[in-house]
């Protein structure tokens, strides 16, 4: 199948359990995650180095992959850019570790959020539903970009930059739309507009430089 690019359908839409890659090399802990997602309905299948897990993302879309950060063969960081920019999957992370350079270095590769350990199963679960919901908005904007033109129009502005691919592009305007509870398609809207604007007065210093100042730039047009 490939690197299975193409999105199998989640549990919302298609009625099928969604399909969860755990990638972790501790048996006890793979031991205690079997029981608690498989009695909430998902499908589980584990992986205990980054080397297993590429060889399933080969073999098996993913609707969702908790990453352990230290393994045998490497680490779950290393897998995090292929999961995003080749097999399309959305992670979590799985760690011990509070420390802000890791929370900001997990933020960079686009995770959806980290599950501490140990875990506490009533909110390992909230996580990873919570997890799955947002991942099926960003699958859902990009069935969008072929009905919507100022979704298309606006992630190609966005892509203009020169920063990020489509899949980045439409994964930061979903977490920018969840975090500060906006409308993805007003967002969308205004991207075209500030850049007609630019564009009539031809006033290069004014043109965002990246993603964080068109945010920036929204958030300025909400408050006034």
């Amino acid at each position: 199948m490939g690197s299975n690019s193409k999105h199998c359908g989640r549990q919302d839409t298609s009625g099928n359990p969604s399909r969860i890659l755990a990638v972790e090399d501790d048996p006890v802990f793979r031991q205690l995650l079997h029981p608690i997602l498989q009695g909430a309905g998902y499908r589980i299948d584990f992986a205990a180095s980054v080397t297993q897990a590429i060889e399933q993302l080969d073999k098996q879309y993913f609707d969702l992959a908790l990453l352990d950060i230290q393994l045998p063969d490497g680490s779950g960081i290393s897998i995090a850019s292929q999961l995003f920019n080749k097999y399309h999957v959305p992670f979590l992370f799985l760690t011990v570790s509070t420390d802000e350079a890791f929370i900001k270095e997990a933020t960079s590769l686009f995770a959806l959020g980290y599950i501490l350990k140990p875990i506490q199963p009533a909110q390992f679960l909230i996580t990873v539903k919570t997890a799955l919901a947002n991942a099926r908005n960003v699958e859902n904007l990009q069935t969008a970009i072929g009905v919507h033109e100022s979704v298309g129009i606006a992630v190609g502005l966005m892509m203009s930059l020169g920063q990020y691919s489509r899949h980045a592009c439409l994964t930061q305007i979903q977490r920018f739309a969840c975090d500060n509870n906006y409308s993805m398609h007003a967002i969308c809207e205004f991207i075209v507009g500030l850049f007609d604007q630019l564009s009539a007065v031809k006033n290069s210093q004014q043109r965002p430089r990246n993603v964080e100042d068109i945010f920036d730039a929204y958030k300025h047009h909400r408050r006034h």
